[in-house]
């Protein structure tokens, strides 16, 4: 009987912002509910067309222009599109689309809120907002968010301080972290010993990220030291920043890879020495965990991370890399070196973390919680 309901339970993701294979949603989320036997849709706003992909049909209502008209209309299109496919449950991503969740809910649907940042928080660190005004736009979307959610009937967080936020609201909530799948990123039979002086990065290209201390790191290492990082970059005005810092300071042998496959992310992660995470400290960061820090883990790469409390606790208790202030580009530098110069050394370091992944950091553990959630929806 159990089976059969998931067999007629039509699932229906929606994001206005995140790309259709995003690691959480598309990856993770979508494909474990899809083994699970249930029926499931991704709704996206890309511009790539319909198709469906490892059991998961995914649905595109087009591109929007601008941040405005993703706003203005994509959420509405994204909503009215995920209506169409009469869902029992709507699971969405984005705050932009918590209105869009209200709405849905108040047509009588299940409505999860997916929240992958503590956004109040986020919104003080956002480049594109003056600092004048994120104070008040931050209390703002904090009011309302607080508002919103409780007439929506679950929120799944991204880490454990995020579901707590969402609980003291009095909103049943829970942590699914966004840990690694075991052997996504390896191969079993990768050798150690053809790993270059390549450190690599993956993720988002920001200034809060600390991209511009990791890149300022290079000018103190030896040329041999490749930086390889990957990751869309925040705009042109960022990119223009970053090659006047790169050719200031004559940097050489540094490589902004762009937008990545998993398949090239993994192929980076073959040749790569040392992962770097060096977020900048921003009340969002501090309690966040950053799914490249567990990925890098995962695929055995030595590990240079934010001197964060609850950072230091995964790196140096598991023994798998090294924690530093992420606004010193020396103190980087330093430590990329000390991985660099003894490739024994950052071999240890790799393989705790990879067993620290295998036994606690992974997603087989948060899928039996996301599954858990729906089987109590």
């Amino acid at each position: 009987m159990r089976d059969q309901l998931k067999l007629n339970m039509n699932i229906v993701h929606m994001t206005s912002v995140h790309p259709r294979y995003d690691s959480r949603i598309f990856v993770k989320e979508c494909q474990s509910l899809a083994r699970a036997g249930y029926k499931v849709s991704l709704v996206v706003a890309d511009g790539l067309g319909n198709e469906k992909k490892e059991g998961v049909e995914i649905v595109d209502v087009g591109k929007p222009k601008n941040r405005f008209e993703r706003r203005r209309t994509t959420t509405k299109k994204v909503l009215e599109a995920s209506l169409e496919l009469a869902p029992d449950i709507l699971h969405f991503h984005d705050p932009e689309l918590i209105p869009a969740g209200v709405k849905a809910k108040r047509m009588g649907k299940l409505v999860v809120f997916d929240s992958h940042e503590n956004v109040s928080k986020q919104i003080m660190a956002k480049s594109y907002i003056p600092k004048l005004f994120r104070g008040v736009v931050s209390s703002v979307y904090k009011a309302y968010e607080s508002n919103a959610v409780t007439k929506l009937d679950f929120v799944v967080a991204a880490t454990p301080s995020i579901a707590e936020h969402f609980r003291k609201l009095g909103v049943a909530s829970e942590a699914v972290s966004n840990f690694p799948i075991m052997d996504e990123l390896v191969d079993d039979d990768f050798d150690w010993a053809k790993k270059g002086q390549t450190v690599c990065y993956i993720g988002g290209v920001t200034k809060v990220r600390g991209i511009s201390e990791l890149v300022s790191s290079k000018s103190w290492l030896p040329k041999a030291v490749s930086f390889e990082i990957g990751g869309p970059i925040a705009g042109p005005a960022y990119e223009d920043e970053l090659k006047i810092l790169v050719s200031q300071k004559k940097i050489k042998n540094i490589n902004f890879l762009g937008r990545m496959s998993r398949e090239e992310v993994k192929e980076l992660f073959r040749k790569s020495m040392v992962g770097a995470v060096t977020l900048l400290k921003t009340p969002n960061h501090y309690d966040a965990q950053p799914v490249k820090l567990y990925e890098y883990m995962s695929a055995g790469l030595a590990v240079i991370a934010s001197d964060f409390p609850l950072w230091r606790e995964v790196v140096e208790g598991n023994e798998c890399g090294l924690c530093v202030d992420p606004s010193n580009e020396k103190q980087i530098a330093d430590a990329i070196s000390k991985l660099i110069s003894d490739p024994e050394y950052a071999q240890k370091l790799g393989e705790n973390g990879k067993r620290a992944v295998a036994n606690k950091y992974n997603w087989s553990n948060e899928e039996e919680t996301l599954l858990k959630i729906y089987k109590n929806l």
